[in-house]
């Protein structure tokens, strides 16, 4: 197309976004892992977050976007974690919270005795206290990490999305919140978790909610508002997003108002931080000329088996669709090569990426045979 031809040459920002979807961030790091792999190949000594100029996360991705942007003990602008360490704390992490996501806890959540799974406060302490990579870290300063984080909540009290960032937090001290704040805000789903309440100095509260209840995607929230504070326009923007998508939500709704009350609750709940998702893309594809998404499309069984890894069926889709990641970058292995050149600034033709991009949509549709295929290389039981 003729409009490459014009694609403005400047400097891009490059921005590093991860998507929510609970567990479903395993997910994106291994795609991250991939990208990670190709970029090695160019300086294996420079960690993948260095290559981004900021990130933006909401739900889990905020986990995942948090541990990449904590400082180095010796180098406060190098990170102290591998995106591999991020991947190890991650699901270390997840089976700690899957171990609570109880059978009896759920009658009770039904029941009225409990209004929600975990507390915000257990959330943190599993994050931030339990796991002993995180123990130095738990009151690290927005204003410390190596690059800009912008993480999205949902501010309850004023009803407007919350993004708490670094920008804001280098500016003005009293907007230099916690990262474990912002990210147990960012992750608190109801009613999974509890609220996230942040009391500040002069004893003002924050309230918030998990920020996928606008969109699973971080962007939508958080590019105006970085565009904005670092004066970069529409073009000159580059822009690596990671996460899932659900492809089959028509199976769910075909049959939605047959349903038990409590099983369209649990429906509703499931596709509507996702529904919305693919519409999203699409038009920041056409706004971001250089917006690609890595974005594997599940079949919606299957992802909602990764919230839960107590039973043995669930376990089993759980290694389902880690073949399935497998699969999608094994099947867009000349997209990963591509994109790895364009982040580290090395020589690509815009139009073979362009055509790779349009190339690369992937769904699992045979998860059983792609474990078959794939047995040998997944992790099992994490």
């Amino acid at each position: 197309m003729v409009v490459f031809m014009f694609w403005n040459s400047k400097k891009k920002l490059k921005v590093l976004a991860f998507s929510g979807g609970s567990q479903k961030s395993v997910i994106s790091l291994t795609i991250a892992l991939k990208l990670e792999k190709e970029l090695k190949k160019f300086n294996p000594d420079k960690e993948f977050i260095e290559y981004f100029d900021t990130v933006t996360a909401v739900s889990s991705g905020s986990i995942v976007g948090s541990c990449l942007v904590i400082p180095s003990d010796k180098n406060p602008k190098k990170p102290k974690y591998s995106l591999n360490d991020c991947y190890k704390f991650f699901t270390k992490g997840s089976e700690d919270l899957n171990s609570k996501n109880t059978t009896w806890n759920k009658l009770l959540l039904f029941a009225g005795v409990k209004d929600y799974i975990v507390s915000s406060q257990e959330f943190e302490k599993i994050l931030f206290q339990e796991a002993d990579a995180n123990k130095n870290v738990a009151n690290l300063e927005l204003s410390k990490t190596i690059i800009p984080i912008n993480i999205i909540s949902y501010d309850i009290k004023n009803d407007v999305p919350r993004i708490w960032n670094t920008y804001e937090a280098r500016s003005d001290p009293k907007k230099d919140f916690y990262l474990k704040d912002a990210v147990v805000a960012s992750s608190a789903i109801p009613p999974l978790f509890s609220k996230k309440t942040t009391i500040l100095e002069d004893q003002e509260k924050l309230i918030d909610y998990d920020g996928a209840i606008i969109t699973s995607s971080p962007l939508f929230v958080s590019l105006p508002y970085i565009s904005k504070v670092t004066n970069t326009s529409i073009n000159d923007f580059f822009i690596i997003s990671i996460g899932t998508t659900i492809q089959d939500s028509k199976k769910i709704l075909a049959n939605f108002d047959k349903q038990h009350i409590l099983l369209q609750a649990q429906d509703y709940i499931n596709i509507s931080q996702q529904i919305t998702k693919p519409v999203f893309d699409n038009f920041l594809k056409h706004v971001y000329k250089e917006f690609y998404k890595l974005d594997l499309t599940v079949p919606s069984e299957i992802q909602y088996s990764l919230y839960n890894k107590n039973k043995r069926k669930d376990l089993d889709n759980y290694n389902k669709m880690i073949a399935c990641t497998l699969k999608y970058i094994d099947e867009n292995e000349k997209l990963f090569t591509a994109l790895a050149n364009k982040i580290a600034d090395k020589k690509q033709d815009i139009r073979t990426l362009e055509k790779l991009y349009d190339e690369s949509q992937f769904f699992c549709e045979n998860p059983t045979e792609v474990l078959s295929e794939y047995s040998e290389n997944v992790r099992g039981d994490l």
